[in-house]
């Protein structure tokens, strides 16, 4: 009986010892990768620390972070579209778990961002920017968000002529 429970605290104790690190060793972690320009390193570690602290206080920090990261293509295994739409589900978290998180409007001004400019997909960036627009009035980006409304679907040379135009009657 002496060796079970023995044996029970051994495996007990190396379950404990191996259980891995703490949310903020992890957010640390990733920290200093990113800082230093590993930023594949610095996705595993936030990554990590979502799946493993689903909970933690530094979950809507890396969600937007890794919004940031999915939209800079920083996993070169994944094609351009996968990392946008990676980007846009991060992003996603934060306004959705997170509205009254500091970078709630900028995640979901983002979100439009992405389907406007990057996937092309006009119906959702409609979407994203009148919700940013109704949800954020008051927001320093509103601007933007009207500014990309008008040009959704445009050319960029399109947009700079009318610019140059509009600059040549003024």
């Amino acid at each position: 009986m002496r060796k079970i429970i023995f044996l029970y605290f051994l495996l007990l104790t190396m379950f404990a010892a191996c259980s891995g690190v703490s949310d903020k060793e992890l957010y640390d972690t990733a920290k200093e990768k990113y800082y230093s320009g590993n930023y594949e390193e610095t996705l595993y570690n936030y990554e990590k620390l979502i799946q493993e602290f689903p909970k933690s206080k530094y979950r809507a920090e890396v969600l937007f972070e890794l919004g940031k990261l999915y939209h800079g293509q920083v996993v070169k295994s994944l094609t351009k579209d996968q990392n946008y739409t990676k980007a846009i589900d991060n992003y996603r978290k934060v306004f959705s778990e997170f509205p009254n998180y500091k970078d709630a409007p900028n995640s979901m001004f983002m979100t439009g961002f992405v389907y406007a400019n990057e996937l092309s997909v006009l119906d959702s960036a409609e979407y994203y920017y009148n919700l940013f627009i109704k949800k954020y009035p008051d927001n320093e980006m509103v601007i933007s968000a009207k500014a990309e409304l008008e040009n959704l679907g445009v050319p960029a040379e399109e947009i700079l002529r009318r610019k140059v135009t509009k600059g040549e009657g003024e």
